[in-house]
């Protein structure tokens, strides 16, 4: 992995070049370790930018924030970068314009539960299902290989689990549910 990236950062060859690692071992089947994102960082300063951890493993999340949330503190850290989001857009807005008031707990307690009835269902094709649905438009369901639609059988029960996690369905008030 740290050859692949030598020569894609030396290939490139310029110094505004900024890698945002997308750590997603379910989709992608590629781990960044500790150990691989240090000796990137090392090697390259200033390059690698960033991580979006979608692992769905807390334990390895909790370390990289450990690892780098002083430093990413420190060059003006401002938000995060989800999946989640592509749906609950206004949530997470309301959330990052609205931090510093109480209700925010509110809100993150919904995000967060949310995210554990994602974590229940191949992410993407889930998105695309509840994106589907929002807009009333049946092709958002459709796939490129090799991910498959979230099958029927798997749609109800991810919008029923959605509706009792406080998912809101904004774009469903008045029309007809996919």
């Amino acid at each position: 992995m740290f050859q692949y990236f030598a020569s894609l950062i030396e290939g490139v060859s310029n110094d505004r070049l900024r890698l945002y690692l997308y750590h997603i071992p379910p989709i992608a089947v590629v781990h960044f370790s500790f150990p691989l994102i240090e000796r990137l960082i090392a090697h390259y300063p200033g390059v690698v930018a960033g991580i979006k951890d979608s692992s769905g493993d807390w334990e390895h999340t909790r370390q990289l924030i450990e690892c780098t949330l002083l430093a990413a503190l420190r060059i003006g850290a401002a938000g995060c970068i989800s999946g989640t989001a592509n749906v609950s857009a206004r949530l997470f807005q309301t959330i990052y314009t609205s931090w510093q008031i109480a209700e925010a707990e509110v809100w993150q307690t919904v995000v967060n539960k949310v995210r554990q009835v994602f974590l229940g269902y191949p992410r993407i094709p889930a998105l695309k299902a509840i994106i589907a649905r929002m807009r009333g438009e049946s092709a958002w369901k459709n796939m490129q290989p090799p991910l498959l639609p979230l099958p029927e059988s798997e749609r109800a029960g991810l919008f029923e689990q959605l509706t009792d996690a406080g998912f809101d369905w904004p774009a469903l008030r008045g029309r007809e549910l996919l």
